[in-house]
């Protein structure tokens, strides 16, 4: 199913507001391949990386928040006969 043409003018909010992003109809991308490099050098084994101390630290002192609904107790049926 195609989709509908965008409109020209639109309101919103009792504001006017003119459609100026329209989008081309197609679009072209081109993809240009390359080699990759024929040999590639690493070191083999294990590697370990140190870290130094940090610069701060977070220390939460607070306890988290706890909330709890207080309703009242309406008994709404109670006056029916």
């Amino acid at each position: 199913m195609p989709l509908p043409d965008a409109p020209d003018v639109m309101v919103i909010q009792d504001t006017l507001v003119v459609v100026v992003h329209a989008q081309p109809a197609a679009v072209v991308t081109s993809i240009v391949p390359f080699e990759a490099a024929a040999v590639s050098a690493m070191d083999a084994g294990v590697s370990v990386s140190v870290h130094a101390a940090p610069a701060c630290v977070t220390v939460s002192v607070c306890p988290p928040t706890v909330i709890v609904p207080v309703r009242p107790v309406v008994e709404v049926f109670a006056a029916t006969l």
